[in-house]
């Protein structure tokens, strides 16, 4: 790519789109070029500098983000936390706002998020997400959905195979007689 003697519009950190085995994914990058005439970037992976890739700006935005609100139920894309390594992850990940809370001892918002085929809740700094632009909402959407759905799918148990049905007229009526009750006695004491 040519590179432009225009400044780029971005710089540093930045959040970029790309296809990771045909499934829409947003990773963490830094910006190595902007070329003003195809307005492409070049953007190097933040885990490893020698993976790069040339987006269009409609696939890269500033991260972080300037925090302007969320909504209760929209889709966000989210760093992860990974417990065990006790870092954040650098690919983001979608996931649905349930609440923003500000607790009275921080000067920061916390999103409580659920993530897409998690059940649990996940307390996440606003910093750490971003607005999914417009054009890529329906397509991080349907691969969120697919995804669910082969979560549950795998979850279920095996079907077993169901034998033919049977029609009533292939069944002849069985009549069964009611049990013999015993007769009630009853007895009055007198006097």
């Amino acid at each position: 790519m040519a590179q432009s003697s225009s400044p780029s519009p971005l710089t540093g950190v930045v959040a970029f789109y790309k296809l990771m085995n045909n499934k829409p994914s947003w990773f963490l990058g830094r910006v190595q070029a902007y070329d003003a005439a195809a307005d492409k970037y070049v953007v190097e992976d933040v885990e490893d500098p020698t993976d790069t890739d040339e987006v269009t700006s409609n696939d890269i935005m500033q991260f972080p983000q300037k925090y302007e609100g969320f909504e209760v139920g929209e889709i966000v894309m989210s760093l992860w936390f990974d417990i065990a390594s006790n870092l954040w992850m650098t690919e983001l990940y979608p996931a649905v706002v349930i609440s923003v809370i500000q607790p009275e001892d921080m000067d920061r918002h916390i999103a409580v998020l659920r993530f897409i085929g998690d059940l649990k809740l996940t307390y996440v700094p606003v910093e750490r997400l971003i607005r999914i632009p417009t054009a890529h909402v329906a397509a991080i959407a349907t691969n969120a959905i697919n995804e669910a759905n082969d979560e549950a799918i795998k979850m279920m148990e095996p079907v077993q195979k169901v034998p033919k049905a049977v029609t009533p007229e292939k069944v002849s009526p069985k009549v069964v007689p009611m049990p013999q009750m015993p007769q009630a006695v009853i007895l009055w004491k007198t006097g």
